[in-house]
C-alpha cells in the first residue's frame, strides 16, 4: 500500500501524485489539535486493505505545502480549517465533511470513487447532447415584432 507524508516543501510531488492516482489527502497541521486527536483514526485508514485493492493511495500533507503546490485543492484549504480531507483524482476533488471515523472516511472514499467514475462518463454524453440541442436551436430564425408586423401589413 502506498501511504506518502508530504511536507511543506514538497508542493510539486502533491501535484505529480494527484495526476497520476486516486488520492485520499489529509491536510494537517502538528500543532492543530482536532489534527492530532484524529491521528490514531487516520491511522487505522492508512492499514485499511480495502483502499489498497480499490487502489486508492493515502496521502498525509502538511498544511505548508498549500503555498508550494498548484492542485486546487490546496488553493481550497487555504481559506478552511485543518484537518480538510479530500478525495483527488487528477484535477477533480470531493472533500469529506463526514465524522473523524476511520469507517466512515473509508466508506466516503471509496463510494465516492466508485460513482465519480460512472459520472464522468455519464455527464460527458448529457453535456455533448446539450450543445448539439442548442446549436440546432441557434440556427433556426425566430420572427421578431418587424418582420410580423411586416407579414400583418402586407396580407
Amino acid at each position: 500500500m502506498l501511504f506518502v507524508s508530504l511536507d511543506p516543501n514538497q508542493g510539486e510531488e502533491l501535484d505529480k501524485l494527484a495526476t497520476l492516482n486516486k488520492l485520499l489527502l489529509r491536510y494537517h497541521s502538528p500543532g492543530c489539535g482536532h489534527c492530532t486527536a484524529m491521528s490514531p483514526e487516520w491511522e487505522n485508514v492508512k492499514k485499511d486493505k480495502r483502499l489498497h485493492n480499490a487502489k486508492i493511495k493515502i496521502v498525509d500533507a502538511n498544511v505548508g505545502i498549500t503555498h508550494n503546490s498548484k492542485h486546487p485543492s490546496a488553493q481550497d484549504v487555504s481559506t478552511k480549517g485543518v484537518p480538510t480531507i479530500y478525495l483527488i483524482d487528477g484535477n477533480s476533488m470531493v472533500e469529506y465533511n463526514g465524522e473523524r471515523k476511520q469507517e466512515e472516511i473509508v466508506s466516503f472514499a471509496l463510494d465516492k470513487s466508485q460513482s465519480g467514475e460512472k459520472k464522468k462518463s455519464f455527464v460527458r454524453r448529457k453535456l455533448t447532447r446539450r450543445v448539439k440541442r442548442k446549436s440546432r436551436k441557434n440556427t433556426r430564425k425566430r420572427p421578431t415584432r418587424k418582420s410580423k408586423a411586416k407579414r400583418r401589413t402586407k396580407k
